[in-house]
C-alpha cells in the first residue's frame, strides 16, 4: 500500500529528533521561536515520518524543542513517507526547509562526511558527484572531508559552529603540518602530531596566519627544525614574523608588484573572514553571501597565480 502524506496534531511525547541530523544542539533562538509560537501559534507544521510508533523529525527540530520547553502537549505535524534508505534520509534532511541555511560549517562537514560514507566513500562516490549533489565546489567537498578526518572534533567543533575558525584555514593548516612533518619527520618526536595540530588550531584562532598565508608559505622551506618548533609552540608568533626572524629580513616579494599583490590577497582574505561572520536571516541573504564567497575564491586564486608568476621573474 502506497504511503500518503497528511497533516495531524501529534502528542509531543511521540516525536523524536532524527539521529542523522548533524545538528545536536536545538537551543539556538529558542526564546524567539517560543515568542512566535505564543503570539501567532503554530504557523508551520514540522515534518516527520512514522517509525515504530514514533514520529521522526525531518524538518523542525528547533521548533519541536521550543514547543517542548513551552510545555506543549501536542504540535502540528506534516507526516511524509519514511525514507527508504539512510542516504535518502540524509539527503532529505539537507533539503528540508531552512536546513541548509542554519547548519554551521562543522555540521555541514559532518553531513558531507556521513553522506560520502553512505554512498561508498572513495570507492563509491567521487568528490564531483557529491559536489553536484550538494550544489557546492569539489574543492569545498575535499576540504570538508579533509578537516573532518584530520582533527579531533572536540578541538574544532565549537570554533566552527561559532565561526572563529573556517574549514578553509583548517584544511590549509593540515597541509602545512603534513609538509613540515615530511621535511622534518623527527619533529613528531619533540612534539607529537596531536600536539602540533592543537597548537596550529590555537594559532589559527589567534590570527597568526590566514589560509592564503599558509598556501603560499615558504617559511617551512627555509627554517631550521628549531625555528619551526619555536613557531609552533609560540601561540602568539605570526607566520610572517617567524619568516622574518628566520631569514633576517622582511618577507621577500621580488618586486613592488609582488607586494601589491600580497596586499590585495590579504584584503580579499579579510573580506572572506568578515563574510563568514555574517548570519543569513533568510534564503535570499544566504544565497547572496555564498555567491560573494565564490567570487572571492575566484579572485584569490587569480591573485595567487599572479604571485607565483612574479616569483619566477
Amino acid at each position: 500500500m502506497e504511503e500518503r502524506m497528511y497533516y495531524e496534531l501529534v502528542p509531543i511525547k511521540l516525536i523524536e529528533p532524527n539521529s542523522l541530523n548533524p545538528r545536536k544542539d536545538y537551543t539556538k533562538n529558542t526564546k524567539e521561536i517560543q515568542d512566535r509560537i505564543k503570539e501567532h501559534g503554530w504557523e508551520t507544521a514540522i515534518t516527520c515520518y512514522q517509525h515504530n510508533g514514533k514520529y521522526v523529525i525531518l524538518s523542525g527540530h528547533r521548533r519541536w524543542h521550543a514547543g517542548a520547553e513551552l510545555g506543549e502537549t501536542q504540535i502540528p505535524v506534516f507526516v511524509v513517507p519514511r525514507p527508504e534508505t539512510e542516504i535518502e534520509e540524509l539527503e532529505r534532511l539537507a533539503s528540508s526547509q531552512g536546513g541548509q541555511i542554519d547548519w554551521s560549517a562543522y555540521e555541514w562537514a559532518r553531513y558531507t562526511f556521513d553522506l560520502w560514507n553512505l554512498k561508498g566513500g572513495s570507492q563509491g562516490c567521487s568528490y564531483k558527484e557529491l559536489a553536484m549533489k550538494l550544489g557546492v565546489s569539489e574543492r569545498l567537498i575535499y576540504k570538508r572531508l579533509h578537516v573532518f578526518r584530520y582533527y579531533k572534533h572536540t578541538e574544532i567543533e565549537t570554533q566552527l559552529k561559532e565561526s572563529t575558525l573556517t574549514i578553509s584555514i583548517l584544511s590549509e593548516a593540515a597541509h602545512w603540518i603534513d609538509k613540515v612533518v615530511k621535511k622534518y619527520p623527527s619533529i613528531v618526536d619533540e612534539i607529537n602530531l596531536d600536539s602540533i595540530k592543537s597548537a596550529m588550531i590555537l594559532k589559527a584562532e589567534r590570527k597568526c596566519f590566514s589560509s592564503v598565508h599558509l598556501r603560499v608559505d615558504k617559511f617551512y622551506e627555509v627554517a631550521s627544525l628549531k625555528e619551526i618548533t619555536n613557531f609552533i609552540l609560540d601561540n602568539k608568533l605570526t607566520l610572517k614574523k617567524a619568516y622574518e626572524l628566520s631569514v633576517g629580513e622582511e618577507v621577500a616579494t621580488g618586486k613592488s608588484q609582488g607586494s601589491k599583490l600580497r596586499q590585495t590577497i590579504n584584503m580579499l582574505q579579510q573580506r572572506q573572514d568578515e563574510i563568514y561572520q555574517i548570519d543569513a536571516e533568510n534564503v535570499k541573504d544566504a544565497k547572496e553571501l555564498l555567491d560573494m564567497l565564490d567570487d572571492l575564491e575566484i579572485q584569490l586564486n587569480s591573485k595567487l597565480e599572479e604571485v607565483n608568476a612574479v616569483a619566477l621573474v
